[in-house]
């Protein structure tokens, strides 16, 4: 939401409160509603929102996802696992399967941070191997070259840049 973006964040939360009386995205409004409280360091809010929208349809998924990143940027690693293996199951059972490949190249992305080159790399190779998105190869990408493995980040980019050479996002990462 371009509010959240410009740091107007009351606007943001009027905007998004007034389209969850309306019904409008019911998914995606507790989860931006969690977002703006966990920028404002207001947890009991933040879970607030969060289980409202863990109760919608894709919830599990979602907020576990969030949860996993929430986790890994309080530098809670083990937590971001955990919560990423549950978005990840919750994504195969309803038949997401690039759901799970990024929710894998997110976590090379971390592991990669934290300076766990292998589990970085097995978690990019999975990614790659669930999902041929573009987000998820780029991010694996990025986490193996984060991770010292500059070959096989450039050689997924490059055959990425070559199946897409119009994309724009492709071309001005990968290049």
């Amino acid at each position: 939401m371009a509010y959240m973006g410009l740091n107007r964040l009351d606007e943001a939360k009027a905007i998004l409160k007034q389209a969850l009386e309306r019904k409008l995205n019911p998914l995606g409004n507790p989860l931006q509603l969690a977002a703006i409280a966990w920028v404002q360091n207001d947890a009991a809010e933040m879970e607030k929102h969060l289980e409202a929208a863990k109760q919608l349809p894709g919830g599990d998924m979602t907020v576990s996802g969030t949860r996993s990143a929430i986790a890994a940027c309080r530098g809670q690693i083990k937590a971001a696992r955990d919560f990423g293996q549950k978005s990840r199951e919750a994504a195969e059972r309803l038949g997401l399967k690039e759901v799970a490949g990024s929710e894998y190249s997110q976590e090379a992305l971390i592991e990669a941070i934290v300076l766990n080159k292998s589990r970085a790399v097995e978690d990019a190779i999975e990614s790659v191997k669930m999902s041929q998105a573009p987000i998820a190869v780029l991010t694996s990408a990025l986490a193996l070259a984060v991770a010292g493995d500059d070959k096989k980040a450039e050689d997924l980019a490059s055959i990425l840049a070559q199946k897409r050479p119009y994309d724009t996002i492709v071309r001005f990462t990968c290049w």
